[in-house]
């Protein structure tokens, strides 16, 4: 079974966030005649949902970087590697200055995303996005150590790269942390660091979805550093036009830009000429 897995914003998805008409109907078509296609992003579940809703999908998508596994069809995660409340909490105490989200999926709570203030225009940005505008899963506090959930997703502080270059530093060999460092891919002069459980990458979640769904055949494609995990796994990857520059070195090939559906027309090229 060959399985195609695409990264979201900045690969598969335009600039303007969302998914091109010509992208929809390309994919859509060949998922009728049997394609098997997903994703994985680094958004959350509700932000994607939103986004995907014209595609006609039925297998599982990795979402918030591989923390999490999601089965759309009976609405439940198949995987879902979480952070402590003791570890979360001595994560924010270190960070709280720079009023980090904090990411909750919560069984009886729901979904939310917990902030102090915004503090730059890539805080900002993030919460009014034309995708999160008015979503109610944002919610303000005062004080950090106030939350009391079990289970954590993952923790994001947006800022200037040089403001975060530290915490980077300081965290990214922990043994009980994934920390990944990504360039916003819209407003590119911030960058998020993401603090989430160990094993919580792309390239885990695949692993996880490769042995799910029996996949003897990866094909990925993406255009940021958080996508070189999957990168490594796969049989195939493909890096779009627009990508990082140390991206399109692992690659197996360099494909047009996210504005151009580079994606979805590679995926129709590859797919149509197995068929004939």
């Amino acid at each position: 079974m060959k399985l195609y897995i695409s990264d979201l914003d900045g690969t598969l998805l335009n600039n303007q966030m969302c998914l091109s008409d010509e992208t929809i109907s390309i994919l859509n078509k060949l998922i009728g005649e049997g394609l098997n296609f997903s994703f994985a992003t680094a958004r959350s579940i509700d932000s994607v949902e939103k986004i995907i809703k014209p595609l006609n999908l039925n297998l599982p998508y990795i979402i918030y970087n591989g923390v999490a596994v999601y089965d759309p069809v009976n609405k439940n995660y198949l995987r879902k590697n979480v952070l402590s409340k003791k570890l979360t909490h001595e994560i924010l105490s270190d960070v709280e200055d720079l009023s980090p989200f904090v990411f909750i999926a919560d069984e009886l709570e729901g979904n939310h995303i917990y902030f102090r203030e915004l503090l730059n225009k890539g805080q900002f940005n993030f919460v009014n996005s034309p995708i999160n505008k008015g979503d109610k899963r944002f919610k303000t506090l005062d004080n950090y150590l106030s939350l009391d959930f079990d289970e954590y997703i993952s923790i994001a502080c947006i800022d200037k790269k040089e403001s975060l270059m530290d915490l980077y530093n300081k965290y990214k060999n922990h043994e009980e942390l994934e920390i990944h460092l990504t360039e916003d891919v819209y407003e590119k002069e911030f960058y998020w660091l993401e603090f989430a459980k160990k094993g919580s990458t792309k390239k885990d979640a695949l692993i996880f979805l490769k042995d799910y769904l029996k996949i003897n055949n990866l094909v990925t494609f993406g255009d940021n550093l958080n996508d070189v995990s999957m990168f490594s796994i796969a049989d195939e990857s493909y890096a779009v036009g627009n990508a990082h520059s140390d991206l399109k070195k692992l690659a197996t090939e360099v494909i047009g830009t996210n504005i151009e559906n580079a994606v979805a027309n590679k995926i129709k090229n590859d797919f149509e000429s197995r068929i004939v």
